[in-house]
């Protein structure tokens, strides 16, 4: 036998433990084998591949997105390969090399229903809904029992007017056979039916996708803290207790982020008048959205709903406390922006706010109240006491600076920060039912004693 001969046959019975380590999971063993393995020979692309999956999964994503790079670098038509390394560049937030790679394997790939997909998630979060919706179905035309492509078109439609839809959507893939995408269409159709009034089947809905909380993976990151979060709300004595809705009380429509689900169904006293709150979730949505150029998801489904509620509702505007988290929003620019000072960031934001908020009501004359961030009840042994200063910060002067707007712009203001307040700025612990929400007894409360009507 010649010196070739054996020596490829050495390497292809590397490659081959190399794969059978990373098959079976033994992920330092195949990262070790792996460097040796490409030290040698750089040309092999499907080693480079298989080392980019498992510096993914060592969480390793910078050696990941180059061990990709050099797999492309060797065979720059393998669409697959773009895929993964926008998958990469994506949770590594370099979401505009993510697109191009994903369009790209498109250009290699046109029935690519997988890329297709993932491209529809990505400009979906950079709000691109129309764009996003016509992906998720091509790809549908593809293939019309895409789970992924039907759960990604649920999401979207959320946003649009397409609730029929998306219903439909969602109790098909409750019946789906991925577990993953089971678990998040009951999570998801478990919120829809609460907003409708169906507390039941929303409860049900919760205890059968109990399981999701036991599954270690990111994709379900936001719809596990949703199933706790409205569990909790469900589970409050409120819901034994409710009173029969009168159809000549008045209403009030809460619309915003997840804040706005404690106060659906509640019946509140104000100036001694009954309110029927109902609530309108525009899920993730930030001041910071609302206050950015151009067009998005969030200020489609806040336009939609405007125009949805009867002229010159009461709304309650539940929007402000992911703008003041550590990990999202003002935090997260000033990290981006060192230079800018923390205080014009957030004094930008509620003006731009604000005037997109005062445009938009022109032509539906609501009488708008705004909600204040309630104070931070993070556990102290989890969060840096600097970070934590930092947030405390942050919130206090967010919501002086929107009272302050409040009141030149003669409107209401909810003070959900001052019930909430130990002193010090800080959670007094009687009134949050997790880190970021407030009970529905705490909204109760706040309309009795922090609703600030007079200007």
């Amino acid at each position: 036998m010649s010196v070739n001969y054996q020596k490829k046959k050495s390497e292809a019975f590397l490659v081959q433990e190399i794969y059978t380590a990373y098959r079976e999971f033994r992920n330092s063993e195949g990262i070790k084998l792996a460097e040796l393995f490409v030290k040698k020979n750089k040309t092999n692309q499907v080693v480079w591949k298989i080392l980019g999956e498992l510096y993914k999964r060592a969480n390793d994503i910078p050696k990941a997105i180059l061990a990709y790079r050099r797999a492309i670098y060797l065979i720059p038509g393998d669409a697959n390969a773009h895929i993964n390394l926008g998958l990469l560049l994506k949770s590594n937030n370099q979401k505009i090399d993510a697109e191009k790679n994903y369009k790209h394997a498109l250009t290699l790939d046109p029935n690519s229903t997988l890329a297709m997909n993932n491209l529809a998630n990505l400009l979906r979060q950079s709000g691109k809904v129309e764009e996003a919706e016509k992906l998720c179905r091509d790809a549908l035309k593809i293939n019309p029992k895409y789970d992924m492509a039907l759960i990604n078109l649920a999401i979207i439609l959320d946003y649009q007017d397409g609730i029929s839809e998306r219903i439909s959507i969602l109790n098909n893939l409750v019946k789906s056979e991925n577990k993953l995408i089971n678990l998040q269409a009951m999570t998801h159709l478990a919120i829809t039916t609460y907003l409708r009034n169906q507390f039941n089947e929303s409860r049900d809905l919760l205890a059968r996708s109990k399981e999701i909380q036991n599954i270690n993976n990111s994709i379900l990151n936001n719809e596990k803290k949703y199933h706790i979060y409205l569990n909790k709300i469900l589970n409050d004595e409120s819901f034994n207790h409710r009173a029969s809705v009168n159809e000549t009380v008045k209403k009030l429509f809460v619309i915003g982020d997840s804040h706005s689900l404690t106060s659906h169904a509640l019946n509140i006293n104000i100036g001694g008048e009954t309110f029927h709150c109902e609530a309108f979730l525009i899920k993730g949505c930030k001041q910071w959205d609302l206050a950015k150029d151009g067009s998005n998801q969030f200020k489609n489904k806040l336009n939609l709903i405007f125009k949805k509620i009867p002229n010159k509702s009461n709304v309650l505007l539940s929007i402000g406390e992911i703008d003041c988290r550590l990990d999202s929003g003002i935090i997260k620019f000033k990290e981006k922006y060192p230079r800018k000072s923390i205080d014009d960031i957030i004094e930008n934001t509620i003006n731009r706010y604000f005037k997109y908020i005062s445009e938009l009501n022109k032509s539906f004359h609501h009488n708008l109240i705004f909600q204040t961030v309630p104070c931070p009840n993070l556990e102290t042994n989890s969060v840096f006491e600097d970070d934590y200063k930092l947030l405390n910060y942050v919130i206090k002067s967010l919501n002086n600076y929107l009272k302050l707007r409040t009141k030149e712009l003669q409107h209401k203001y909810l003070d959900l920060h001052s019930l909430t307040d130990r002193g010090d700025g800080f959670s007094n612990n009687k009134h949050h039912i997790d880190a970021h929400h407030l009970s529905r007894q705490a909204m109760t409360e706040a309309w009795k004693t922090k609703f600030m009507d007079k200007v």
